[in-house]
């Protein structure tokens, strides 16, 4: 059961709170949001984001409200919910306030604990904690707490809310009142030998705090990963169930190829690692073009591909997202938002959710432009997804297999939410340390490999 669904508040073409310099409170509330969660999974607490990136989770701001509600309630039922938002009222409002929907429960005494904490790490104005009906409060069967940080209608707070330093002190303030409130230890052995090994190699004086700037402790972690003892073998693990195939990899070392033009048969004497991705287009007895999107490496290989005649201009697409961050996202991704975060990407395949929000998933292939019939039957069948308690990919490989089987496989492995299906049937191909598990003569249009 996940411990803490952390809720960045707007978010698309909603921004919140606009600052007098232009900064958008939906920026700053998933960045803090984000700071909060990794500081949390340090020290042992499950966590899960209603959004991970620039998205509105509706086509309105009440849709948007509903489907955070319906995310917590139904899907994910976390233990609590916090909401991180930043205030606006005037120039000279200012200070830190705590909401939450009545007095003289659990979330009462989280809220105590966040914001004590809070205000004590970032020296903030304290407007205490206040009671309000806010959709996301009122609405949520778990304890519920939203947090204003701080004021971008105060020049001097936007300016706070620009600062890293400032962020990874609020931050802190309150991750550390959820730890407290759980009763957990908020320094972690972990920590501490990566910033002592930080330290020695001279990357941070001995007088410095590791928590001055949140980006420093992932600064290090990074370098300890890359000059660390860490075995080429470690990156990734396979194992074979039967007619199943099930790969655990970094995701950061996933890569893509786009018109690859060879038959998985062929592809095997070349890589040792590899699936196919994308589905494709045909013309003429030829591949046109993959479609949707293809990142790899920061490098845009394919944008998405709107051919108005199958209806698919428009339609969201079953995306899995690794951002340069390390941070990954799976599920319905409009091009618009593919667009606003594109240079944010470090890997991207395309093909269609498993998981869609609030329906079928026959309804949801639908939604996406897609026949069911002809994607989702019986069939060797790929899918990727993300286990984010391990923080792994996983790449499962299943012969003989529909899409409503592939669901429930995801969901075992660890990926409800966050898993998408790729092209299968003949395009169906796989090979893992140069053992095939499938391989076909049909030519493909790109490629995962590893």
């Amino acid at each position: 059961m996940v411990d803490i669904l952390l809720d960045p508040g707007h978010g698309g073409n909603d921004p919140g709170a606009v600052g007098k310099s232009g900064t958008k409170e939906k920026d700053v509330n998933l960045k803090l949001a984000k700071m909060i969660g990794a500081l949390l999974q340090d020290r042992g607490i499950s966590i899960a984001y209603t959004r991970e990136t620039d998205i509105l989770l509706g086509n309105t701001i009440n849709e948007d409200l509903k489907e955070r509600v319906r995310l917590a309630n139904e899907v994910i039922k976390p233990k609590y919910f916090v909401s991180i938002h930043n205030n606006s009222f005037t120039k000279d409002s200012k200070g830190a306030e705590t909401y939450i929907v009545g007095t003289g429960g659990q979330a009462e005494k989280l809220a105590k604990s966040i914001h004590s904490n809070l205000i004590a790490a970032t020296g903030l104005y304290d407007r205490g904690i206040k009671t309000a009906n806010f959709y996301v409060l009122k609405y949520t069967n778990m304890p519920a707490v939203l947090v204003e940080v701080a004021f971008l209608s105060n020049p001097d707070e936007e300016k706070l809310l620009n600062d890293d330093a400032f962020l990874a002190k609020a931050a802190e303030g309150i991750a550390k009142g959820i730890v407290e409130f759980l009763g957990k230890s908020w320094v972690t052995d972990t920590d501490t030998e990566i910033w002592e090994w930080a330290i020695g190699m001279g990357l941070f004086s001995p007088d410095s705090s590791k928590y001055d700037h949140v980006f420093k402790i992932n600064l290090a972690r990074a370098l300890y990963k890359l000059f660390g003892e860490k075995k080429e073998s470690q990156k990734y693990t396979k194992a074979i169930y039967d007619d199943l195939l099930v790969v655990e990899i970094d995701p950061m070392a996933l890569r893509c190829k786009d018109m690859i033009l060879k038959s998985g048969k062929e592809l095997a004497k070349e890589y040792k690692n590899f699936t196919n991705a994308n589905f494709f287009l045909w013309e003429n007895g030829k591949i046109k073009k993959s479609i949707g999107w293809l990142v790899s490496e920061g490098k845009i290989l394919a944008k998405r591909y709107e051919h108005k005649e199958y209806g698919w201009a428009g339609n969201p697409k079953g995306s899995f997202i690794v951002s340069r961050d390390s941070m990954v996202a799976a599920g319905w991704r409009w091009d618009s938002d593919m667009q606003k975060i594109e240079n944010d990407i470090w890997f991207c395949v395309q093909g269609f959710n498993l998981f869609p929000p609030t329906i079928t998933l026959k309804e949801g292939i639908t939604k996406e432009g897609w026949n069911y019939d002809e994607v989702g039957r019986k069939t060797n069948r790929i899918a990727v997804g993300h286990n984010q308690a391990k923080y792994k990919a996983i790449i499962a490989v299943k012969k003989d297999c529909d899409a409503i089987q592939m669901q429930k496989i995801m969901k075992e492995l660890g990926c409800e939410n966050k898993a998408i299906c790729l092209d299968s049937g003949l395009s169906c191909n796989a090979v893992v340390d140069s053992e095939p598990f499938i391989t076909t003569d049909r030519q493909l249009a790109s490629i995962i490999y590893w």
